[in-house]
């Protein structure tokens, strides 16, 4: 089993940020930060992305869960992969130890060296950086 982090990617901290917020609606990048108005928060931000990789990846619709959503993906080494925009240690401790099937993954969107510590063993954070 893996485990995905990915750094700056629904980070409400950075886009709820009133310094962060640009004027006229628009969001902009420089490097891993992302800077939006008001009208476009982590959460709107998060559920875009994850309907948008399903479709991408033709995969089933995903599925709210008290952790953020579930996908289930279906292929050979990815059967389903768990989204998590506000990991914590208990819960993703707690995740790691109930999915026991194989080809599943979990995307946490968190820097790796902050979640490392809450990865049960038989996890792992991927070397070479996150995978999308």
């Amino acid at each position: 089993m893996f485990a995905l982090s990915d750094q700056g990617a629904g980070d409400r901290r950075r886009l709820d940020d009133p310094a962060n917020r640009q004027p006229g609606g628009k969001c902009s990048r420089a490097g891993r930060e992302v800077r939006c108005n008001s009208w476009m928060d982590s959460s709107t931000i998060t559920a875009a992305w994850v309907a948008g990789w399903a479709v991408s990846r033709s995969a089933s619709a995903p599925v709210v869960e008290p952790w953020g959503y579930r996908i289930d993906v279906g292929l050979p080494g990815h059967v389903l992969r768990h989204i998590l925009p506000e990991p914590d240690g208990p819960s993703v401790r707690k995740l790691c130890e109930t999915i026991t099937e194989p080809g599943a993954w979990l995307k946490l969107l968190a820097p790796p060296e902050r979640v490392a510590g809450w990865l049960t063993p038989g996890w792992r954070v991927p070397r070479g950086g996150p995978a999308a």
